[in-house]
């Protein structure tokens, strides 16, 4: 169903927003014998008060909605938007935050979709908003602005989707290898995608922000308290290594795994991965966000 903004600002707002919007105007329209249809959500306030934000946080999402909506008017004049320079997106950039080859390959290219915000939106708890975000099926990457760390991290899971060889690598030696008995997936021949998952968060925070495993303070999720940081280990790390919360043996698994992964790659250390004929394939490892 559309959504309907009577002040035009929800389009500007990253997708999810837009997707939760969406649900509310679903939530709060029907129709009454006699007199018709009714629409209860017309404008961001009314969705605001639904959802339970607050003014400040409702003032902050006016302001992102109008600087994407000036940002977006820029654009229609610049050749490099319309897709006549280099990059058909001007958030698009081959400049790597890392020296990592899986981040420069994941840059090799711009996305079908770079979605850019500049508030902290995950500060915003009736959201449930990711940091960033990466939809192989959609080639659709999603990150704050000014958070160098967070676009590495996506541009790597990006990497790896194009990587068919690493996937095999990662399936044979490490998930079916030696490092899979520590896991309660087990060394199976079975389905892998979320133990594939889990590696690549385990190997992309370890090469953008190893202090994350550690320091409550990181750099790549500044607001996560340590229940929502604890919860975070939890959901991406526990079967894959289910005594994660013991820190020296989970750091001692987590430097087995990058060793395997980067001996791969370390004798041609100058080059990126090679690409795969059918690396266009973006629905092999699944969505992978922050």
């Amino acid at each position: 169903m559309a959504y309907v903004d009577s002040q035009g600002l929800i389009q500007y707002l990253p997708s999810f927003v837009q997707e939760d919007y969406g649900d509310a105007v679903k939530e709060t329209s029907g129709s009454v014998p006699g007199l018709g249809s009714f629409v209860g959500i017309k404008s961001l306030d009314d969705w605001a008060k639904h959802r339970g934000i607050s003014s400040e946080d409702l003032s902050m999402l006016r302001s992102e909605a109008q600087s994407q909506r000036r940002s977006q008017m820029a654009m229609r004049n610049d050749p490099d938007a319309r897709g006549f320079g280099d990059s058909w997106n001007p958030e698009y950039t081959k400049e790597s935050f890392t020296d990592n080859p899986y981040e420069k390959l994941g840059r090799r290219g711009p996305p079908r979709n770079i979605e850019t915000y500049e508030i902290p939106i995950w500060d915003i708890p009736q959201l449930d908003a990711k940091r960033g975000e990466y939809i192989p099926k959609e080639d659709s990457i999603k990150f704050p602005v000014g958070e160098p760390e967070i676009q590495a991290h996506e541009y790597m899971h990006r990497g790896f989707s194009f990587d068919e060889n690493t996937k095999n690598y990662i399936i044979r030696e490490i998930i079916q290898g030696d490092l899979g008995e520590y896991s309660d997936y087990g060394n199976f021949f079975g389905t892998v995608a979320q133990p594939l998952k889990d590696i690549q968060h385990l190997y992309i925070l370890e090469k953008t922000a190893p202090e994350f495993y550690t320091d409550k303070t990181d750099k790549v999720i500044k607001s996560m308290d340590k229940e929502t940081r604890d919860e975070y280990l939890k959901n991406n790390f526990s079967k894959l290594f289910p005594e994660y919360k013991d820190e020296e043996k989970f750091a001692a698994f987590r430097k087995a795994v990058v060793e395997k992964i980067d001996s791969r790659i370390e004798p041609k250390s100058e080059e990126t991965p090679r690409v795969s004929a059918n690396h266009m394939n973006y629905g092999d490892y699944g969505r992978s966000y922050i």
